[in-house]
């Protein structure tokens, strides 16, 4: 299989887990899969000890219309002498009313037929409900009650605990039935278990160990490349700080983390932290893919489609402010959905244009989707609960943080290699006009044929001895008859008559007092082709006499 073959089918693959994904979303986000039963005053009967910990199958439920009934209404339909309401069974694990502006009501008994009381938690594990109701009856008398939500401060939960837990015993033959009520402006989902209080504890504290690593992960992986977009001033750097930043902060809001330990009395910011970071995260994605691929010179159409996701994406930031909270997470899920799908189309268009960095972009892309895609399916019921499908996203978004770190340091590499390889051409370049320039200069200032320096150097030097007021000779040596050598036997005998000259006069030159070089490693100038000259301080004019003769 070619490369271009295995890049299309890894393609493919990307597009059909895109399609499953939205599949199950659109079949199970609005639609719930229920059964209508008769009406009936009792409700469904659990006993202790449950073969499931979700009960979300075994609840009957009924949806207020107009979200106005309390318990006394409830109650008040059970008498004989009042028409029933129309209760019905969930089929799901996890019932799932998607975006309603219905209060929804649940109800079931439980009964313990264990040998001691049980301290068991009802857990509800869904952080985003605005207002959440419980009611504990027992003899057709509410004998507890519990209203909470998002919508209102922490401390208004029996437990201050990011999920929604509601704590009670359980006598031995004893028999509760439970009501809850559940209203939210967002997508309506119910998680519900029963579980016993020291088993949730003890896998409450490894979650929140998991959690804690992860946080802890993205925190380095925003600081490790924040730090380096402070040294190399690349905004590609910056956005991923951005993209990640707000990716981890977006989770926290959703697990109810933020809400819990840093603002657990503004129930309203924490409303806003939700709307706010979804449409920040994609934002930053954009830019950051935008930035990463070099889509400007890759693929300009979805370029121009991730500037309208920017737009959009920013409008929808700043609709948190001012939007409904409806309205705005309406936006941002369609929003999210344009974004994701370009997100993992410009993986693979970027690779197959020869963007080699864009291998990790494609891949992180589709490890994210990937634990989306099981965490999804986790919760509608369609796959077994595992360490891996329970956390699919906290996974799949860590793989994903770690692999686009790994694609940017993957880019500084190839960028550095390219720099440097550009250095080292311009340095040989420059190492090779240097070169150019002193042979020029040296055939400017030296004779071809014997290599003796010319007259250009010799009258910087007469000049300089000038300049420093010094007495010298200028001694010039004639090659008598050296025309008639030319004319007669030729050029080439002319020229190595020179060149033997050249040598015996330097060597004879050079063991004479007071010489004055005229270069650095030479003391002879060939003034023409038939004259030497060299220099000598002038002392006395006798001795000059006798060394010229002596030469």
């Amino acid at each position: 299989m070619t490369e271009k073959s295995k890049f299309w089918a890894c393609y493919r693959l990307i597009c059909l887990h895109v399609l499953a994904l939205g599949l199950a979303v659109s079949s199970f986000a609005y639609g719930d899969s229920v059964v209508n039963i008769v009406a009936q005053n009792t409700p469904p009967s659990l006993t202790l000890p449950l073969a499931n910990r979700s009960i979300g199958n075994q609840l009957a439920y009924f949806e207020d219309a107009d979200g106005q009934m309390g318990i006394s209404d409830i109650l008040l339909s059970l008498s004989p002498h009042m028409p029933p309401l129309a209760w019905r069974y969930s089929q799901e694990n996890t019932p799932n009313f998607g975006y309603s502006k219905s209060a929804f009501w649940f109800r079931f008994s439980l009964s313990n037929e264990l040998v001691e009381t049980a301290d068991l938690l009802l857990a509800i594990e869904y952080p985003l409900l605005d207002e959440l109701d419980v009611f504990i009856l027992q003899g057709g008398k509410v004998v507890r009650q519990y209203l909470t939500g998002d919508t209102r401060q922490f401390n208004a939960r029996p437990i201050e605990h990011r999920n929604f837990l509601f704590p009670f015993n359980l006598p031995q033959d004893e028999r509760y039935d439970v009501y809850i009520r559940a209203k939210s402006e967002g997508a309506l989902q119910l998680p519900i278990s029963v579980r016993d209080r020291n088993e949730f504890l003890l896998e409450d504290q490894q979650e929140l160990a998991l959690k804690s690593l992860y946080y802890g992960m993205m925190l380095v992986m925003v600081l490790y490349n924040l730090f380096l977009f402070i040294a190399i001033r690349e905004r590609a750097y910056l956005y991923y700080v951005g993209f990640v930043s707000c990716f981890a902060l977006m989770q926290a809001s959703m697990h109810g983390v933020l809400f819990q330990f840093f603002y657990p009395a503004l129930p309203a910011l924490h409303q806003l932290s939700v709307l706010f970071f979804v449409p920040a995260t994609m934002l930053f994605g954009s830019l950051f893919a935008i930035s990463f691929l070099n889509l400007r010179e890759t693929a300009p159409l979805m370029n121009s489609l991730f500037r309208g996701v920017i737009c959009i994406a920013a409008l929808c930031t700043l609709g948190a402010f001012f939007l409904s909270y409806r309205m705005s997470t309406q936006a941002s899920v369609f929003m999210v959905i344009g974004a994701s799908v370009l997100m993992l189309a410009s993986g693979p268009v970027a690779w197959s244009r020869g963007l080699v960095a864009a291998r990790y972009y494609t891949i992180a892309w589709f490890a994210l989707l990937l634990g989306t895609t099981s965490t999804a399916l986790n919760k509608f019921g369609l796959i077994a609960s595992n360490g891996f499908t329970e956390y699919g996203l906290i996974y799949g978004s860590a793989l994903e943080a770690v692999l686009l770190s790994f694609a940017l340091a993957d880019r500084l590499n190839v960028e550095r290699e390219a720099r440097y390889r550009a250095q080292r051409s311009q340095l040989k370049e420059t190492e090779q006009r240097m070169q150019v320039e002193e042979q020029l200069l040296y055939h400017s200032t030296h004779e071809s044929s014997t290599g003796l320096p010319n007259k250009v150097p010799l009258f910087e030097v007469i000049d300089r001895l000038n300049d420093e007021n010094v007495d010298f000779a200028l001694v010039k040596v004639l090659l008598g008859r050296f025309g008639e050598i030319d004319k007669t036997l030729g050029h080439n005998y002319a020229e190595q008559i020179q060149i033997a000259f050249a040598k015996r006069l330097c060597l004879e030159v050079s063991a004479l007092d007071g010489l004055v070089p005229v270069t650095e490693h030479g003391e002879v100038a060939h003034y023409d082709s038939m004259s030497f000259i060299f220099l000598l301080e002038l002392r006395e004019q006798r001795d000059l006499d006798n060394t010229i003769c002596r030469l």
